[in-house]
């Protein structure tokens, strides 16, 4: 028998023994007690469970767990051995262990469903989303499964075998390709311990100096996601234009894709980015991802339909050399997905639908250190430091004696080259000429001769590693990011200058009137849907970017009367240009104003705030325009949604090494569990169940999107309701359409947020206005009684001699003698 047998029969034991001690029999009720159990003291303890055994979070990152025990994902055979996770034990011991785990006895819960049996497999299943959910330790579900076995259920032995039940049945969880480079002679090398290129081994190296990194099969990730996922828009060149395309302009780059290609066509985006493990980690992970663009946008980003195409585990940044090799064998897998393969297809009457498919990568977004690596230039700060165009900049002096690149621009500048594909060959040519010529010179010219190379090479390093992809450009391809280069970047700049006592004796400081913009920021009643509500002003400098997002896009109001004239119409252009970068659809006369726009603002950001602080980042707004013209909304491809995946990933880390293990294998056994769910078969109150926990519920129910419900009844009498409508009156303070939420104001008033302003129609016109009440006619249908904006007037900002009016955003008043409307659910726009 083997040691992992003799420990679950020991534990078996101990627990019958247990249960003997305490009254607790096994009788043919007990499936019927479990099913009792399940719905409120199994729920109770996990929960229970969850609360003490999970760390406290901080902003969004999870503290790390000091527990003793070990929490990744990995076996440990003697204390001075290598940690391995269970894709990487070839021991024969180990493999016979996993073939002789049990075959567990089903139970049934719900009287409703007691033909469904709920076997290992879904409870396997649900622990898994738990610990998902809750961020549980491995010792956490150890815990759990010892007391569901207590409880006389039985479940796997440990959190070992749970895995293990999951990955012997699924054809998604893969193993990684280890990589190594070598220190002799930087090439890639498959062995561990020695260089499968020249043949040196690497002792007496120590084996954690060794730079390692990891990489996945992209082609098997993506035949799992198109083989379970219902949520994919088919696309080829009869058919019309899908979710995904409708976000982009005509001409775009999905455009002249189609142009050039027959048959079916999928687009993927690329993300790299450093992020630490845990907030006390040293260690800096560089996970490279992948979506599919043609899933809707709702579902493009989750979990289960994340492609991890590979991982740099650290310590530190890895440098251009060390992304080239980390690339070299993606990109032969991506130039293979060009060519075309065989891919089934999600079918919903279960049929084996194959297409020939072609698979391009188009499009990358990144922070701005990451996008140099990959594009091989100079760091942002540097001159030639923009990834979109070949502006040198010019050393300007700081107050400390120190010095930075500006990038201001002005308007009798001529025009820059753009990085393109063509320029970049020429570009890289020219790098292999001044190599040679700087060979060839003598010792006293070189340096001449190198600030002349550097004039030549505009920046360019190096060859960029995604060059040789047929539908990617070095240039335009990588996309300006909202959420680094316009909120962290640009306008959390602009807080800095503003509310900063390093300038506070500058014209445009506001410093002494910042405590009057805190109170007028805690007055704006932001939506129940917010995600993360602005702290105060003071604190600016720990805002999230979803925080510097809303005060940006609506709290923008609060500086009328504090900022300067000039420096507020100012912000109005920067509020303009995102309120257009973001909106759900473009026209090509909306990217034409951005563009305009944009450049109006960079003109004037030097004249009044000095060309010092006109960096990099500030410059980077310049080329919003073509990123939406070949790409669409800011928000389809913001790294907004990456970095919260990333965060889902790296929150689920509990070890203190190995992380890039770890978190891998948390992504695959979640995976796992997804797929699991799409298969069918699992009980139905537990699918539903599990499905809200990874936020997949909307996949498995009916839509409710023109559902009115109403909450919250209330003793109340309006007068000019009762005088207006003749019956039974009831009123009521909440309304739901589908999934949106509506309060009326006096409800509205006691809570921190406002669901009460609301957009409707009244005919063919839009209108701006509050929700007085809520209430039905003789148990009908709800209607909303609307408090409507007198004397609307439009957004509007002005550049030189030309204004520009915006709709969507109005200001007006609400008082006790405004017009007033009855209006029913369908009226309400949003």
């Amino acid at each position: 028998m083997s040691a992992a047998n003799r420990s679950t029969d020991w534990r078996r034991k101990q627990a019958r023994k247990v249960r003997s001690d305490i009254g607790i029999e096994r009788h043919d009720c007990l499936p019927q007690l479990c099913s009792r159990l399940s719905a409120s003291v199994f729920s109770q303890m996990i929960t229970r469970q969850a609360h003490d055994v999970a760390e406290p979070v901080i902003g969004e990152t999870a503290g790390l767990n000091t527990d003793c025990h070990s929490d990744n994902d990995i076996f440990i055979d003697g204390d001075d051995q290598e940690m391995l996770s269970p894709t990487d034990s070839n021991s024969e011991q180990e493999k016979n262990d996993f073939e002789q785990i049990p075959q567990f006895e089903p139970i049934a819960i719900g009287e409703s469903n007691s033909d469904v049996k709920i076997d290992c497999v879904q409870i396997a299943v649900a622990l898994i989303a738990l610990k998902s959910r809750h961020r549980l330790s491995n010792k956490c579900i150890d815990d759990i499964l010892s007391l569901l076995g207590l409880l006389g259920i039985d479940v796997p032995s440990s959190y070992k075998a749970l895995c293990t039940v999951l990955r012997k049945r699924s054809s998604t969880h893969l193993n990684p390709s280890k990589y190594t480079i070598c220190p002799h002679c930087d090439n890639l090398s498959s062995a561990l311990y020695e260089c499968t290129t020249c043949g040196v081994k690497y002792a007496p190296i120590l084996p954690s100096k060794i730079p390692l990194f990891y990489t996945y099969s992209i082609s098997q990730q993506l035949k799992a996601i198109l083989a379970t996922s219902p949520d994919l828009s088919l696309v080829n060149n009869n058919c019309p234009r899908n979710e995904f395309m409708r976000d982009i302009t005509d001409g775009s780059v999905y455009q002249a894709l189609k142009k050039t290609q027959t048959g079916l066509l999928l687009t993927l985006t690329m993300n790299i980015d450093g992020v630490q493990p845990n907030k006390g980690s040293d260690q800096s992970l560089w996970p490279i991802l992948l979506v599919i663009n043609e899933i809707k946008r709702k579902k493009r980003f989750a979990l289960e339909n994340l492609i991890i195409a590979g991982m740099w585990p650290g310590p530190s940044k890895p440098s251009r050399t060390q992304i080239h090799l980390l690339f070299k064998n993606i990109m032969l897998e991506l130039q293979e997905l060009e060519r075309g393969g065989l891919f089934q297809f999600y079918s919903s009457d279960h049929e084996n639908r194959f297409e020939l498919t072609k698979i391009f990568l188009i499009g990358a977004c990144c922070d701005k250190p990451a996008q140099s690596i990959v594009q091989c230039l100079p760091e942002p700060t540097a001159f030639f430091g923009c990834g979109h165009c070949e502006l040198m900049g010019v050393s300007v002096s700081t107050n400390n004696n120190g010095s930075v690149v500006s990038f201001a621009i002005y308007e009798t500048d001529p025009p820059t080259n753009e990085r393109t594909n063509e320029r970049h060959d020429l570009l890289i040519k020219q790098l292999h000429r001044n190599a040679i010529e700087l060979t060839a010179s003598t010792y006293r010219g070189r340096r001449d001769l190198t600030d002349k190379h550097k004039q030549s090479e505009k920046g360019v390093k190096g060859p960029c590693v995604l060059r040789s992809l047929s539908n990617f450009d070095v240039g335009s391809s990588f996309l300006v990011d909202s959420l680094h280069n316009v909120y962290l970047g640009l306008f959390k700049r602009i807080l800095s200058l503003w509310l900063s006592p390093e300038y506070k004796g500058e014209c445009w400081s506001i410093w002494i009137r910042r405590n009057e913009l805190s109170i007028l920021l805690n007055r704006i009643r932001f939506p129940s849907t917010t995600t993360r509500h602005p702290r105060s002003l003071d604190k600016y400098t720990k805002y999230k970017g979803s925080e510097i997002r809303l005060v940006l896009l609506f709290g923008y109001a609060i500086f009328e009367n504090i900022l300067k004239p000039e420096y507020y119409s100012h912000l109005l252009l920067l509020v303009l240009i995102i309120h257009y970068a973001e909106s759900r659809r473009l026209t090509n006369s909306m990217i034409t104003i951005v563009d305009k726009l944009c450049r109006a603002f960079l003109i004037d950001f030097p004249k009044l705030y000095t060309s010092r602080h006109n960096v990099q980042v500030v410059h980077s707004i310049l080329h919003i325009s073509n990123t939406l013209r070949r790409f669409g909304p800011l928000s389809t491809y913001s790294t907004f949604n990456f970095e919260n995946q990333l965060g889902l990933l790296t929150r689920s880390c509990k070890s203190t090494r190995r992380h890039a293990i770890e978190i891998m294998n948390n992504l695959m056994y979640l995976r796992d569990a997804c797929f699991e769910l799409k298969t069918g078969g699992m009980h139905y109150d537990l699918l539903k169940l599990v499905s809200e926990w990874l936020h997949m519920s909307d996949s498995y129910v009916v839509s409710l999107s023109k559902s009115v419900r109403i909450s919250h009844p209330l003793r109340i009498i309006d007068r000019i309701v009762n005088t207006t409508f003749v019956g039974d009156i009831n009123y009521y303070a909440v309304a739901a359409i589908g999934e949106i939420r509506f309060t009326t104001s006096d409800f509205a008033s006691k809570k921190v947020s406002d669901d009460s302003s609301i957009v409707f129609k009244a005919g063919s016109e839009e209108n701006f206005g509050r929700i007085r009440r809520i209430f039905t006619v003789n148990d009908g249908d709800p209607i909303f009684y609307v408090d409507v904006l007198t004397k609307p007037n439009a957004f509007q900002c002005t550049t030189g001699s030309q204004t520009y009016y915006y709709s969507n955003i109005q200001t007006g008043t609400l008082n006790e003698d405004a017009d007033n409307a009855f209006i029913c659910a369908s009226d309400i726009v949003s």
